[in-house]
């Protein structure tokens, strides 16, 4: 029935765009790259040389971490949820989430904060039941410290999949609750801290969210001179990425 309803309604959509007299390309063109750049849209084609292109604008659903200079400290990760509660609960979900990533000589420890708020009516029941498995991607080379579910300690599931990091952990969240994840982990340090260098921080955007409420702060030891900001708040309206000079 789902896959019936999406291509009645893609074939109407098409139809209208066709037939309609009085279309306004340039606001549908601006509306379409927001969508793409906001992961609401992806596009997958068999034509290798253009997918490539796509991939590198982010817009194939891929994942396509920004690459730095020679002395560069690459600290990238994203959080994917996958809801397996065979429902439409994710329309209730509220998220607040926060990242502190703190730089010291030898590694990178990363401290990642996630509120998950079920705003749905207790009435609607079993319909609004949030049952997801919700993944840390990041680099292979990461040592995952610890998980835990509003100060339970949890055991994830953690593999290594085409090149990066993956662990993830079943969260159930009832209507009108809330519960909150924490995931910490380290990456070792490669680049020389005694000379000029590059720090790049790049959150990804799960495709389909909304635009949830982040904060980011990072920090460094006292004996850096760095150019950028190490502090932001806002919203998660698409890939996030954040350079720091020293």
């Amino acid at each position: 029935k789902k896959a019936n309803f999406l291509s009645s309604l893609a074939k109407e959509l098409l139809f209208k765009l066709k037939s309609a007299a009085d279309l306004n390309y340039l606001a549908l063109g601006k509306s379409i790259v927001a969508n793409l750049e906001q992961k609401h849209i992806q596009i997958f084609l068999h034509d290798n040389p253009s997918a490539r292109v796509l991939a590198k604008l982010g817009w194939d659903g891929g994942l396509e971490p920004p690459t730095c200079a020679e002395n560069c400290l690459n600290n990238w990760f994203g959080l994917v949820e996958a809801n397996v509660g065979v429902n439409k609960s994710n329309t209730f979900i509220a998220r607040k989430m926060s990242i502190v990533s703190q730089v010291s000589n030898e590694k990178i420890t990363n401290t990642l904060k996630v509120e998950l708020n079920n705003k749905a009516s207790t009435a609607l029941g079993n319909k609004a039941f949030y049952k997801t498995f919700a993944r840390l991607i990041s680099p292979s080379q990461t040592t995952l410290v610890s998980v835990q579910k509003s100060g339970e300690e949890l055991i994830p599931e953690s593999s290594e999949v085409r090149g990066r990091r993956e662990s993830g952990v079943l969260v159930e969240v009832l209507p009108g609750q809330r519960v909150n994840l924490e995931f910490v982990w380290e990456l070792p340090i490669k680049a020389d801290l005694g000379r000029e260098g590059e720090y790049v921080l790049f959150w990804r955007k799960q495709a389909g969210t909304g635009n949830d409420q982040i904060s980011v702060k990072l920090v460094f030891p006292q004996s850096l001179t760095l150019e950028g900001d190490t502090e932001y708040n806002g919203l998660l309206s698409g890939d996030y990425v954040s350079r720091i000079h020293w």
